[in-house]
């Protein structure tokens, strides 16, 4: 793949590097001059990466989806007492569900409480 060899990632290392650097020596020459110099921007502090739902959506479908198989596949197969094993992946999924959209509810409060006030 083109951008993943060693010596391109070590690149734009680098080059990222020469920025802050450079910002950096251009912020303490005007400390030096007695310039007033403008705070960093909000987005300097937050991470690169936007923050986003984990990843238990998928799982949590995917269990529950097998354990519902495999209650109605037991229950034609093998009878009414052996379906009841089906609940328990279903149980797995649920619970991962459960997870996703109460963490998501947090994720948001917490991106609401990072906004400015609108003006």
């Amino acid at each position: 793949m083109i951008g993943t060899e060693p010596s391109s990632k070590a690149a734009a290392i680098a080059q990222i590097l020469d920025i802050v650097e450079a910002n950096h020596k251009e912020r303490l020459a005007a400390i030096e001059r007695g310039m007033d110099i403008p705070p960093l921007p909000e987005s300097f502090y937050l991470p690169l990466k936007p923050q986003r739902r984990s990843s238990y959506l998928l799982p949590g479908l995917v269990w529950l989806f097998i354990g519902i198989g495999l209650f109605v596949a037991l229950g034609a197969v093998a009878g009414e007492d052996v379906r009841y094993f089906g609940l328990i992946p279903i149980g797995i999924g649920l619970a991962l569900l459960i997870y996703y959209f109460v963490e998501g509810k947090k994720l948001q409060a917490e991106l609401l409480k990072k906004l400015p006030p609108a003006a």
